[in-house]
């Protein structure tokens, strides 16, 4: 008798995977809304991403950064394959996908992504701004670098190129020290 207590008692392996797979079906249920939620909004990050494409692309063509970009030290930084337009448009892109996640991630309340999410969202100008700052340094530099060339007085000199290259890395340090998130102690 005590034996058959026992098995009444114990839970059948069948019952308990039952329970399992209900319970689970239940929740799947209870987020399903949050789920479409969270997916709808980053498709519609997507497509306001490609939506901008062309206008970013073409402001960026009409302020010929192409152009301004030659013979500086960012020249390189576009491949052959790629203009500089494009990577206007890829940050900008890459921004409002990160937007979208991050606004996913407070609907779908993940504290960790969100809080993930939001961090770059906020950091994101900054760095922008930053680069930015550095490139319009890198600009005036050459052009300070071109109109010293030209005096007379540089060219009559025979330390006339050490005298624009020391101009030059001047402008250069003084734009680079003002960026967002830099000491410019720590570049003196």
């Amino acid at each position: 008798m005590l034996l058959a207590n026992r098995l009444e008692m114990a839970p059948l392996l069948a019952d308990t995977f039952t329970e399992t797979i209900e319970d689970s079906i239940e929740t799947i249920i209870e987020l399903l809304p949050t789920i479409i939620l969270v997916v709808i909004i980053l498709v519609a990050g997507i497509v306001v991403a490609r939506r901008l494409s062309p206008p970013v692309e073409r402001l960026a063509n009409q302020l010929n950064i192409a152009t301004r970009l030659d013979k500086t030290p960012l020249e390189n930084v576009v491949s052959e394959n790629q203009t500089a337009a494009s990577l206007v448009v890829f940050v900008v892109q890459l921004y409002v996908l990160l937007f979208a996640i991050l606004i996913s991630a407070e609907v779908a309340n993940a504290t960790v992504a969100s809080d993930w999410a939001e961090f770059l969202v906020l950091y994101v100008p900054e760095l922008i701004g930053g680069g930015l700052i550095i490139i319009i340094g890198l600009l005036i530099g050459d052009a300070t670098a071109k109109r010293m060339r030209t005096a007379t007085v540089i060219q009559d000199s025979n330390y006339g190129e050490w005298i624009v290259t020391g101009a030059k890395t001047a402008v250069y340090r003084r734009y680079k020290a003002t960026a967002p998130g830099l000491k410019p102690t720590a570049l003196y």
